[in-house]
């Protein structure tokens, strides 16, 4: 996907679909620095609402949750930083697992553009990671 990121971080990034929906996803970082905009994106292809915890482990050792409801055969998107905040310290640092409480099989990946340092700007995404 390419991508004029608000219309000042140009850039372009790829990802791997997964093979099949699951319960239980994991994202090794993520962060919400100034100049970082992190997203967590959720599909629910079910018939039934999934109910969805967001566990985010900051950088600083705290945890934070957030859950929601996913409604049947759609796609929900969540800005990391309205739900975080920004800052730059490692409380803005995260990991996390998107999980369903309701057994409800979901696709989960985090998509983040970045204009770093004001010297590279573009994205990435990553599928999470299904044990």
């Amino acid at each position: 996907m390419y991508f004029n990121y608000n219309g000042v971080w140009a850039g372009g990034h790829c990802v791997m679909g997964t093979q099949a929906p699951a319960t239980n996803w994991y994202f090794a970082e993520g962060s919400c620095r100034s100049a970082f905009d992190p997203y967590i994106c959720i599909q629910n292809p079910e018939a039934a609402d999934a109910d969805v915890k967001i566990t985010y482990m900051l950088g600083d050792g705290t945890t934070q949750e957030q859950t929601l409801a996913v409604p049947p055969n759609s796609r929900f998107t969540i800005p990391v930083k309205g739900v975080l905040g920004e800052g730059d310290d490692a409380a803005h640092d995260f990991s996390a697992k998107v999980e369903t409480t309701n057994g409800v099989s979901i696709i989960a990946e985090r998509p983040m553009y970045f204009n770093y340092n004001g010297v590279w700007a573009g994205g990435h995404c990553v599928m999470g990671y299904v044990p």
